[in-house]
């Protein structure tokens, strides 16, 4: 049986692209180690049908922004949308390593409610 989908694998694999080569250069120069120290503000409708959690396991990153408010490190296009890169807000949870946890060395509210089920 055929699944049919509305996702077009080649935009996103674009913007996958594009985002990783400006990760290469931000780890040359040393402005990061990690993709996890990233958020993302996305303004496209080419992941409208993919779950947030997922598009930020696609990039590695810690945050699909809404509303950013830290510094923006670079932007990028491509034939479908905009996209805004962030040093990532939050402190580095030391159970995932994804930066979003509220206090240094604190766990994130996901890893909290996992650890403490």
């Amino acid at each position: 049986e055929n699944i049919d989908s509305e996702l077009d694998s080649d935009d996103i694999l674009e913007a996958k692209s594009k985002f990783f080569e400006i990760v290469d250069t931000l780890k040359k120069d040393k402005k990061i180690k990690s993709t996890l120290e990233l958020d993302l503000k996305i303004e496209t409708t080419i992941f409208d049908k993919i779950e947030i959690k997922d598009i930020e396991d696609l990039f590695l990153i810690s945050n699909i922004l809404q509303k950013p408010s830290s510094t923006l490190v670079q932007t990028f296009e491509t034939k479908k949308g905009k996209f805004s890169i962030y040093k990532a807000e939050k402190h580095k949870c030391p159970r995932c390593w994804k930066f979003n946890a509220i206090n240094e060395n604190d766990l994130c509210n996901r890893c909290e409610s996992v650890v403490n089920a």
